[in-house]
């Protein structure tokens, strides 16, 4: 059996691994295998949009020029996992080509058609979750202040009460339990030179 390997110095939703750690590991791996590793494809650059040896790669595996493919991790396979289910699902199997990924210990030659699919699958969705959390995040790291009374911690993510505007909220609830009309609680607080809550608003943001 020809046996490669591709190594990807970005990766799609983990931590930094370098190149030579995959290497490492992956060589271990066909070791305990058994196996003699033929050929290294790797894609070095610190980019994830970076395909050129993931593309030779493709190309070699369709030309049957190897039978078995081992990877540290599926996220790294390509620029996403989306690449990397159409590319061992949709034409690996067609083609009677095998795949090993080091991370979950799985090695396709070990499983059913259907086995793989479901493997693949769940590695997409995970891909897809991650970066659906990933936008979420970010949307919320843009947001600066919330609403009136509240603000953000230091990572955008969690609400906390705003101390300042807080105790304006609570003032005017107790003027306003003691009776006192909406008109005459906003005068009370303009007396005083408090900023209005849509002026705070936009000098938070």
């Amino acid at each position: 059996m020809i046996v490669v390997s591709y190594t990807r110095l970005v990766s799609a939703i983990e931590e930094p691994l370098s190149i030579r750690e995959q290497n490492e590991h992956i060589a271990e791996y066909i070791k305990k295998k058994g196996w003699k590793l033929s050929k290294k494809y790797s894609d070095r650059k610190d980019d994830l949009e970076a395909d050129d040896g993931f593309v030779q790669m493709k190309k070699d595996g369709i030309d049957r020029q190897y039978d078995c493919l081992v990877l540290q991790s599926m996220h790294r396979c390509g620029k996403n996992t989306t690449y990397a289910y159409d590319r061992f699902f949709c034409i690996y199997l067609a083609a009677g080509n095998q795949f090993a990924v080091i991370d979950d210990q799985f090695f396709s030659g070990e499983h059913t058609v259907a086995e793989i699919e479901a493997y693949l699958k769940k590695k997409r969705l995970e891909y897809r979750y991650a970066r659906q959390e990933e936008g979420r995040t970010k949307k919320l790291k843009k947001r600066k202040y919330p609403k009136y009374g509240y603000c953000y911690d230091g990572d955008g993510t969690k609400l906390l009460v705003d101390p300042e505007a807080a105790e304006v909220v609570r003032e005017a609830f107790a003027l306003a339990a003691e009776g006192k009309l909406y008109r005459e609680i906003a005068e009370i607080f303009n007396a005083r030179g408090l900023m209005e809550p849509t002026d705070y608003y936009r000098v938070m943001q």
